[in-house]
């Protein structure tokens, strides 16, 4: 019976079943006992919420992560993380591929949704170089931020510590552990830590590039003329919003809440906080204190998010792209919208103004 049903259901909402199973099953854990410091009772609708926010990479929370949740809260955490990062349907093909298991045409069309690849036969080697890439950046990340945070909390904490949030960046999740240093303080403690923001920062663009990027870079190294169509409109408008954002963030909060730093740091500072709201959730200074202007451009980059096919969210990168050129060539008069002198369908502006208006 449930395989008749399980048939009748569209790709789609098989992931999306999945993922509901998983937040359940993560709200049932965090409501454990022993996922909380003092061993109490989380209410099942404060357990459900982070469960959603953590596996939906989100990052909004209603506890501290780390003076609410026990060792064992904090890893479910981070297991519901990284399966939201990564997508349900990539874990378990990679753990039917290591059990030797055959992927059936079906569940091969599943995966080529969920990753976001267009071509059939290539889904499943896709998944394979996912998650090598996943091991190799989260592990990168874990290793260069240990430097960092060993000297201070010592060799476990600080390992665990860089672990927790190389993986929460690189599936820009937003969540943090350092509520040692004060309450949703996020990262505004290494506001001066350059290597700790700009590897933080790095594993956010990386993660919110989007699965097909990294694989047509991997192919065609640097060579941005031999990219897809779709990896320069990715890479293009990326680098647009983290430098335009990071121009503005600097004018914006230069005496506003980044009035007690030094020119260094404010610089530091605005590039980081011109990366986290699009994809992540991070701060290196206090958001209560930034000006109205700052809040406007946080609320915009937050609503543009990252790419399609990547870890982050929002109406995506793509979209926002189509959506300005179709205004640009409105402007002109012009009855066709071309990018990189490719001529786009008209079902795109359709999709993209229907993603926009929801």
């Amino acid at each position: 019976m449930i395989r008749t049903l399980l048939k009748k259901l569209t790709y789609t909402q098989l992931i999306a079943i999945s993922f509901l199973i998983v937040i359940l099953l993560g709200a049932c854990l965090l409501c454990l006992p022993q996922s909380t410091r003092d061993h109490s009772n989380t209410p099942f609708l404060h357990a459900l919420f982070t469960a959603t926010s953590a596996t939906c990479v989100t990052g909004l929370i209603v506890y501290d992560t780390f003076t609410h949740w026990s060792l064992f809260g904090q890893i479910v955490i981070l297991v519901l993380i990284q399966i939201g990062g990564l997508g349900f349907m990539t874990i378990v093909t990679m753990l039917r591929r290591f059990f030797k298991r055959n992927i059936s045409l079906s569940e091969r069309k599943l995966i080529m949704q969920t990753s976001g690849t267009l071509q059939l036969n290539s889904s499943t080697p896709m998944l394979s170089r996912i998650f090598l890439g996943t091991l190799f950046f989260e592990g990168a990340g874990t290793i260069i931020l240990s430097f960092c945070f060993c000297p201070q909390m010592g060799l476990w904490e600080g390992i665990y510590n860089a672990l927790f949030h190389s993986v929460s960046a690189f599936c820009n999740a937003g969540f943090d552990i350092l509520g040692k240093y004060g309450q949703f303080s996020s990262l505004t403690t290494y506001v001066n830590n350059v290597p700790v923001t700009l590897t933080i920062g790095a594993l956010i663009v990386i993660g919110g590039l989007g699965f097909m990027v990294w694989d047509d870079i991997a192919k065609n190294g640097f060579r941005f003329r031999k990219y897809d169509f779709h990896t320069k409109i990715v890479l293009t408008t990326t680098t647009t919003l983290i430098l335009l954002g990071w121009g503005l963030f600097f004018i914006f909060e230069y005496n506003a809440s980044m009035a007690h730093l030094t020119l260094g740091e404010k610089v530091l500072a605005s590039l980081f906080q011109s990366i986290t709201p699009r994809t992540a959730g991070f701060n290196s200074i206090d958001i209560n204190q930034l000006s109205q202007s700052g809040y406007l451009l946080t609320t915009v980059l937050m609503l543009i998010g990252g790419s399609p096919g990547s870890t982050a969210g929002g109406i995506k990168t793509t979209t926002l792209a189509v959506l300005i050129m179709s205004t640009v060539a409105a402007a002109r008069q012009n009855g066709s919208i071309t990018i990189f002198k490719r001529k786009l369908r008209s079902e795109l502006l359709v999709q993209a103004s229907a993603i926009f208006m929801i």
